[in-house]
C-alpha cells in the first residue's frame, strides 16, 4: 500500500482538494508539508473554486433561550447541525450576507457585527463604526452589506445610514436627515473609513443578493422603487429602477422578492389572489446594474396553488432542482414543485432567516 509520501505531489493535491474542510483541518497535523500545502493561499482558493457548486443553506432563528442555526444540504435536503449559535454579543437578528464561505451577521440596528466561518468555526468581531457614536442621540435609518473586492482581494462591509432628530419621524416627506454617512470596513486592515459615495434617503430591506462584487438591497423612497447596489471595488452606489411593467402595478413591497440567478440579480414579481392561495410569478433578470432597460423577463411560473406564501415575505427566493422552489406553509419551510404540485415539508420554522454558503478554508484574520 502506497504511503502519502510515495504518491506524486500533484495527485496528493488533487485528492485533498476534494475533501471537506473538517477533514483538511485534521490533516494539517499529518506532516509539515501537508500543513504548508493546506494553509497556502493558492490551495485555499482552488479548494473554494472546487466547492463553488456545493451550496448549503444556513437558517437562523430565535428560540425562547437561544439563537439557533441549522444547515440544509442542497443535494440531499437533509437538515443537520441544528444547535445554538455561540454569539460574541447578546443578540443576532440578521444575516447581512455570505461571500466565499464567510458569513456576516448583525443585530437589528447593525450596531454590532461579526464575521463567521461555519466550516472552521472562526469568528471575527468587527470593531464599532461611527454609527455607534450616534445611537443614543439620533434616530437611525441604516443599511449594511458584505462582499469581496476583487481588485484588492479584500472582504468588505458597507454601512450607510441617515441620522434624524429623535423628535421627528423619518417616514414623512420633508423631514430631512441631519447627516448622511457611508463607511466601509476592510477585513485586511480591521478598520472602518468613510467613503464619499452616499445614497439618497431611501428605505432598504436586507436581501441576500450579493453577486459579482455588488451588494444589493431592495429600496424605495416616495414613489421610487428599485434596487440599490454598492460596488465593492469602485466603492460607489448605483440605483436601478424597477422595470416599467412591474413599477406601474406594484403597490406593496411584499409582492416582489430579489435573489441571485446565474450570478446576476433577479426579481420574482407575484400577482394573483393571496386569499385563494393562487398566484403567478414572473421572473426578471437584471443584466446591467444601474440600467433600467436591462431588466429582462425570463419566464412565468404558475398559477401556483395550495401554499400560504411563496417564501417568507421580504426574503430571497430560492430554487432547487427541477424548478422546485422553497416556500412557507403551516409556519414551516417547504419545497414546492409548481408543475407537479408536490410539496416536501422541512423541519425549519418559516420565521427564520436564511443565507446560502459553501465550505471554505479562508481564515478570518484575528478570528478567535
Amino acid at each position: 500500500m502506497l504511503m502519502a509520501n510515495e504518491l506524486p505531489e500533484e495527485l496528493v493535491t488533487e485528492i485533498l482538494l476534494c475533501l471537506p474542510v473538517v477533514s483538511l483541518l485534521r490533516f494539517k497535523c499529518v506532516c509539515k508539508s501537508w500543513y504548508a500545502l493546506i494553509t497556502h493561499q493558492n490551495f485555499i482558493r482552488e479548494h473554494l473554486l472546487h466547492n463553488k457548486n456545493s451550496n448549503t443553506l444556513l437558517f437562523l432563528w430565535q428560540t425562547t433561550r437561544d439563537t439557533v442555526v441549522s444547515t440544509l444540504s442542497y443535494e440531499t435536503l437533509q437538515v443537520s447541525l441544528t444547535q445554538p449559535l455561540r454569539l460574541p454579543f447578546t443578540e443576532v437578528r440578521n444575516f447581512v450576507g455570505s461571500c466565499d464561505g464567510l458569513v456576516c451577521l448583525s443585530d437589528y440596528n447593525a450596531l454590532n457585527v461579526f464575521i463567521w466561518n461555519p466550516a472552521t468555526k472562526e469568528t471575527k468581531v468587527v470593531p464599532n463604526s461611527s454609527l455607534s457614536r450616534f445611537s443614543n442621540d439620533y434616530r437611525i435609518k441604516s443599511g449594511i452589506g458584505f462582499g469581496f473586492d476583487a481588485k484588492t482581494s479584500d472582504y468588505k462591509i458597507i454601512k450607510f445610514f441617515s441620522l434624524f432628530d429623535p423628535n421627528e419621524s423619518y417616514y414623512y416627506e420633508g423631514n430631512a436627515p441631519r447627516y448622511r454617512l457611508s463607511e466601509v470596513y476592510s477585513l485586511s486592515s480591521d478598520s472602518w473609513r468613510k467613503v464619499d459615495s452616499r445614497p439618497d434617503l431611501i428605505n432598504v430591506r436586507a436581501i441576500d443578493t450579493y453577486t459579482n462584487g455588488m451588494a444589493s438591497w431592495e429600496a424605495c423612497f416616495d414613489v421610487w422603487k428599485g434596487v440599490l447596489s454598492f460596488d465593492m471595488s469602485g466603492e460607489v452606489f448605483l440605483k436601478t429602477p424597477l422595470p416599467v411593467d412591474v413599477d406601474d402595478v406594484l403597490n406593496s413591497p411584499g409582492w416582489k422578492n430579489f435573489f441571485v440567478l446565474n450570478e446576476s440579480i433577479a426579481m420574482a414579481f407575484w400577482s394573483g389572489d393571496k386569499e385563494l392561495l393562487e398566484m403567478c410569478c414572473d421572473i426578471w433578470l437584471l443584466l446591467d446594474v444601474g440600467v433600467k432597460d436591462s431588466w429582462t423577463r425570463l419566464f412565468t411560473i404558475g398559477p401556483i396553488t395550495g401554499i400560504e406564501r411563496p417564501l417568507t415575505w421580504g426574503g430571497p427566493l430560492r430554487f432547487w432542482k427541477n424548478d422546485a422552489m422553497f416556500c412557507t406553509t403551516n409556519y414551516r419551510f417547504a419545497l414546492y414543485n409548481p408543475f407537479t404540485k408536490e410539496r416536501t415539508n422541512l423541519p425549519i420554522p418559516s420565521y427564520s432567516c436564511s443565507v446560502t454558503y459553501m465550505e471554505t478554508l479562508i481564515s478570518i484574520k484575528g478570528g478567535n
